[in-house]
Order: C-alpha cells, then structure tokens, then sequence
C-alpha cells in the first residue's frame, strides 16, 4: 500500500499492508500492520499486531500488542494490550496489560491496567481502574478490583457448588440488593431492625422445653 513502512530505517522483520500502515516506523521490529493506517504512527516498538482499519493507529512506541478489528487499540500507547472487536479498547491511551474481545468492549478505557472484558461492549462504562474482571457486564466507572458477571440474567447455576464439603462452618451470604457475595453475615446489631417488641409469655412455650446436651 502507499507509504506502508515508507520511513523504515534499521527495524527488521516488518509486514506492512494498506495505505500508511507502519508509516513512520524507523527502527521498530518483528511488527504486522494489516489495514488502512494500521500502527501508522508506529516508530520504535517491537512485536505488535494490527490488523484493522485504524489499528493501534497513534502507537508510537509500545510492544507486544494485538489488536484486531477497525479503531481497535486506536489511541494506545502503552504495551502488552489485547484488543480483539471494532473499537474495542478504542479509548486506552495509558495501561498495560489489559484485554478486550468484543465490540467496544473496554472501549471508553483511558488508563488503568490489568482489566479483563469479554463480551459486546464489556466494561464499557469504566473510564478509569484497574484489576477489573467483565463478562457480558458494562461495568462502573473506576471499578478497582472488581469482579462483574452478566447483567440482564434472573438466574445462576454454577456446577460443582452445591454438595461440596469444605470441612468448615464457613457460608457465604448473598446481598439480595446488590448481588454481591461475601462469608461476613448481616449485622445483628439493634440499629438495624426495626419493629422490636416484647416476648412477653411467648417464651416460657420455649423454656418449657426439655433441653439436652450432646
């Protein structure tokens, strides 16, 4: 294509295909742009894939990432990124190590590493954060360490739960409100309930009760 690797000084083992793909590349190596202006601003970073129109297209200088699909990695400049579905981690311009499959998955991303999304638009409301697990989920704005599975679903069946012996009197305990699982019960504390009256005589049905020990 026209200007593919039309700068290439001293990078080694480059494929370039489609108008301006690699373009500024100068010493960069072992890269494949793939696409109209794929890594076209591209000029030092070794061991980058993009395949796309716009693929990791203001890349200077990272490594090591792969992106698939127009707009994909658009405005990354960092390393060890993966963004697999049109425009997914279109925003990203900080952050390393962070994974997108799916249309606009992570795609208003602008810093933050390590966030895993799986899905159509997975982790698309995170703008910021780090440590992030999406799976068909849009996530929350500055999320850190966060795990959120699906999002229109009115069940869960999880296979090799139930049944399962861990040896101890550990629960886990379900928020109904906001779905989220913990081993801490709800507090019993007298602040939290409401309506609290006398037993009265109900209690000596209880005391009346034969006890035992064993």
């Amino acid at each position: 294509g026209i200007y593919a690797l039309s700068g290439n000084t001293t990078g080694t083992n480059n494929t370039a295909l489609g108008f301006n793909a690699l373009s500024f590349n100068t010493d960069g190596s072992q890269n494949t742009a793939l696409g109209d202006s794929a890594l076209a601003n591209h000029t030092h970073g070794n061991n980058n894939i993009a395949v796309g129109w716009n693929a990791l297209l203001s890349d200077t200088t990272g490594d090591s990432n792969v992106a698939i699909g127009g707009n994909a990695l658009a405005n990354n400049d960092t390393s060890f990124n993966t963004a697999i579905g049109t425009s997914a981690l279109l925003s990203a311009s900080t952050g390393n190590s962070n994974v997108a499959v799916g249309f606009e998955a992570l795609a208003s991303k602008t810093a933050g590493a390590n966030n895993i999304a799986l899905g159509t638009q997975a982790g698309n409301n995170l703008i910021t954060g780090g440590g992030n697990i999406y799976i068909g989920n849009p996530g929350v704005d500055n999320d850190a360490g966060i795990i959120r599975l699906g999002n229109t679903q009115s069940a869960t069946f999880i296979a090799g739960i139930n049944g399962v012996d861990q040896g101890s009197p550990t629960a886990v305990f379900i928020n109904t409100t906001t779905g989220q699982l913990g081993t801490t019960p709800p507090a019993s504390s007298r602040r939290f309930k409401t309506d609290i009256k006398p037993m009265n005589q109900t209690s000596e049905a209880i005391l009346a009760l034969t006890r035992v020990t064993f």
